[in-house]
């Protein structure tokens, strides 16, 4: 893979715009993980509590204004 790198300049820069590309994925998907995760938290603290909660959802509401 070095030597295709040295024969050809233009692939180095391809391939370090995938790998961002690759690791930006990654990020999101975290990200959204931990999002995830924490709104469950609420979901589940109101739920013991015995909050009436209509759904559990990602994302934002509706517009207020």
């Amino acid at each position: 893979c070095s030597r295709l790198l040295t024969l050809w300049p233009g692939v180095q820069r391809i391939v370090v715009i995938m790998e961002f590309i690759q690791n930006f994925g990654y990020f999101i998907v975290f990200i959204g993980s931990l999002v995830f995760f924490h709104e469950l938290g609420h979901f589940l603290v109101a739920k013991f509590f015995d909050v009436k909660v209509l759904s559990f959802s990602l994302g934002f509401g509706p517009e207020l204004f």
